[in-house]
């Protein structure tokens, strides 16, 4: 089954919201750093049983503040897209 997250992305947090067939399964803001991300994920694998396989992240760009969630991204094999602000 596949899950796929939305991601509001600031300077100093993500609001993260992860969905499985267009229903809410999980929501949380966590600081934008590295160590936060990489909990978050944990979580989900731990609780949910979501693995890097089956999940799909799309956020904004913003340049230098969605860096580090990219490169946690690209480091996992998670797949990703990345949308203009404004879309």
């Amino acid at each position: 089954m596949d899950y796929f997250m939305g991601i509001d992305v600031s300077k100093k947090t993500l609001d993260l919201a992860v969905l499985k067939e267009g229903t809410l399964v999980w929501e949380q803001q966590v600081e934008n750093s590295r160590k936060a991300l990489l909990g978050a994920l944990r979580l989900l694998k731990q609780q949910y049983s979501i693995l890097a396989a089956n999940l799909t992240v799309c956020m904004e760009y913003t340049g230098i503040y969605n860096s580090i969630a990219l490169d946690v991204f690209y480091q996992n094999n998670i797949k990703v897209c990345l949308e203009r602000a404004l879309h």
